[in-house]
Parts: structure tokens; C-alpha cells; sequence
């Protein structure tokens, strides 16, 4: 699922606050053309961020577009069906994660705080109406099975060194395990940024690593978890690595290796693992690829998307994706099954 939870994971935020600025000060031409537009329809739902498809296939989650430490935002229920929006007035804040439960009643969403020690990872009851803080976390994703949350954690905004870790949570917070990445902290002890905003002050926090994590989401088992992680060898260029963690044995397996990949997202049938390469000429965002559990098959499936999210709807054969703070979808099937999809490495 996605998260994206790339667009704030894969750089500064202090880039994304000028990213965001400019964008809403000059706008974006979002329009879909060339060989994609057979594939791909235009929601009209903007400006909002990260989608996420519900389980049951009849509604979209997502965020109202928002600029860092300016202004709230609310999460937004869409439905499919009878085009209804529906933004919960009892959620205020920054959001950079949102994932559903499995019954389709509650949400688990990533909180921006401005000051303190990480962000807030919330429970959202939907039919409650209201929110519950059960760690802090930089991303989290429900597992498919209802069972267990996961958690992606970075160093905290002080400065401390951290680690960088993915936590297996129960709905109610408490931990069942802790899992290391392989990703090396190379700064300690640094001193927070301030940055002076129309609300107050804003803290930026310092880079801790030269390597960046770019998202995660669980196999349909719940046995597996895909991440990507991009690497930064001292003096070489950007490595980045699609991992699949198996949690029977904590291991991490990588699967691609290319320069930029974030977002990735497993289809529900099991069979794809969708993720975004920004390695390419693709704007702000990447070319979406497809390639298997393995790693054996690779396809390029759309280019010069410049997309920032990725989910899948839960037959599997659509994607809904941001651009530009506008939600579009992508009809996979319709594309595998047409003379345009572009080569790729499997038989």
C-alpha cells in the first residue's frame, strides 16, 4: 500500500515545504496524454494526497493537500459509488501515511507533530468517530490478516542517532517485535534545523543517514513485508534496493536493484509487487514497474507517470495513484492486455 509515504520519506522536509509552496503558487498540468490516456482516468478529486483503496473496493481514503507546519488538514472518505465526499471533521493535522483495516472500519494514519520525538501513529475509529495514538512512527500499515500493524521508525527528531527499525505492533499498540533494517545511521548528535513559518516555528529535523527508506506493504499472507530502501555509498552513486522481509525468519531478500525506488505496493491476488522508479526522467515523481514476488520479471508498465502513491484496488486490476495532488487510476488489466505495454524481462 502505499503509501507513500515517499513524498516526505524520500527527501527533506524542508524541500517539500518549498515543493509545496511552488506547486500551489504556479499549479501543475496533471492532464493525462500520448499512449496513457487509454489506461488511465482522471478522478477530477483534487487537491489531495496519498489514496488508499478500501478492502472492499467501494471507496478511497485519502488526505487533503496540506503544506507542512502552515495549515491542517482532514482525512477524506470517497465513495466510488455515488461520488460522496465525506472529510472527517474530528482528524486535524499533517498526515503522511493512511492504511485501512481489513474490515474496512478504521484507519491507521501517520500524524506529523511540529516539536517532539517522532510522529503520532493513530487508530481512526470511522464509525466512533475519533482518534487514538498507539506509538510514534514515521509510516504504518495494517497487515492484511487484522492481526498486527506495522511500523516504520527512523531516528527521532532530536538528534539522537536511533536506529532505523520496522515494529510489528498489535492494533492496540502493544509491541510484539522489533526488526532492524539494513540501513547504517551516519550522523550523531545534530542539532535540530528551526524554520520560521506563518504558524510558528517548524523543526527540521537533521538527515541521519545518507540512505533514505522510500515505504513498505504487506504480502496478502501477512507472512511478508516488500520495502524499499535507496542506498548512498560513500563517493558512488545511488543504489536503490527493492527488499521482500520475511517475517519467519526476519531476513531481508532484495529482489531489484535500480537508482530511485519508493511506494511500493503488493496487488491482493499475491502474484505483483507495484513500485515507482524515480531514476529516470520522470518529473517529481517515477515510471511505475511491476515485477514478481522474486524479482524474476520486471516490466515497465507506465512511464512518466509522476506519480507519489500507489494502491491497488482489490480485484487487483486497477491502481489509483497521485499526481500533482490529483487522484487518478490506472487500469492494469486493460494495459497488460494491450499491444502497449511496453517490454519487459519476463518469458
Amino acid at each position: 500500500m502505499t503509501n507513500r509515504e515517499p513524498k516526505v520519506q524520500r527527501t527533506f522536509l524542508l524541500l517539500l515545504v518549498g515543493l509545496a509552496t511552488l506547486l500551489v503558487a504556479c499549479g501543475r498540468n496533471t492532464d493525462v496524454s500520448g499512449s496513457e490516456a487509454a489506461y488511465i482516468t482522471g478522478t477530477g478529486l483534487s487537491p489531495y494526497e496519498r489514496p488508499v483503496w478500501s478492502p472492499d473496493g467501494s471507496k478511497l481514503a485519502f488526505t487533503e493537500f496540506g503544506e507542512i507546519g502552515l495549515r491542517d488538514t482532514h482525512l477524506v472518505i470517497y465513495s466510488l459509488q455515488d461520488k460522496h465526499l465525506t472529510s472527517l471533521a474530528f482528524t486535524a493535522g499533517y498526515y503522511r501515511s493512511i492504511s485501512w483495516s481489513p474490515d474496512g472500519s478504521k484507519l491507521v494514519v501517520t500524524r506529523v507533530k511540529e516539536r517532539g520525538k517522532g510522529n503520532d501513529i493513530q487508530v481512526v475509529d470511522l464509525i466512533a468517530q475519533q482518534g487514538k495514538t498507539i506509538a510514534v512512527g514515521e509510516s504504518a500499515i495494517w497487515s492484511p490478516n487484522g492481526q498486527n500493524i506495522a511500523i516504520y521508525s527512523g531516528p527521532q527528531i532530536t538528534g539522537d542517532r536511533g536506529d532505523f527499525v520496522i515494529q510489528i505492533v498489535q492494533p492496540n499498540g502493544t509491541l510484539v517485535r522489533t526488526i532492524s533494517l539494513p540501513i547504517t545511521p551516519t550522523t550523531q548528535g545534530a542539532t535540530p534545523v528551526p524554520m520560521t513559518v506563518p504558524s510558528g516555528e517548524f523543526y527540521i529535523p537533521p538527515w541521519p543517514s545518507e540512505d533514505r527508506f522510500g515505504g513498505m506493504d504487506w504480502s496478502p499472507d501477512s507472512q511478508q513485508i516488500v520495502l524499499a530502501i535507496q542506498h548512498h555509498p560513500s563517493g558512488g552513486k545511488p543504489i536503490g534496493e527493492l527488499y521482500v522481509l520475511d517475517l519467519s525468519d526476519d531476513r531481508f531478500r532484495p529482489i531489484v536493484t535500480s537508482g530511485d525506488i519508493y511506494s511500493p505496493a503488493w496487488s491482493p491476488n499475491g502474484k505483483t509487487i507495484a513500485y515507482l522508479d524515480g531514476s529516470t526522467e520522470a518529473g517529481l515523481g517515477g515510471d511505475l514497474y511491476l515485477t514478481d514476488r522474486a524479482g524474476a520479471c520486471t516490466m515497465l508498465l507506465a512511464a512518466h507517470l509522476s506519480a507519489e502513491s500507489l494502491s491497488w484496488a482489490p480485484d487487483s486490476n486497477q491502481i489509483v495513484y497521485e499526481d500533482g495532488n490529483t487522484i487518478f487510476i490506472l487500469d492494469v488489466k486493460k494495459k497488460l492486455a494491450s499491444s502497449a505495454t511496453p517490454n519487459s524481462s519476463c518469458p
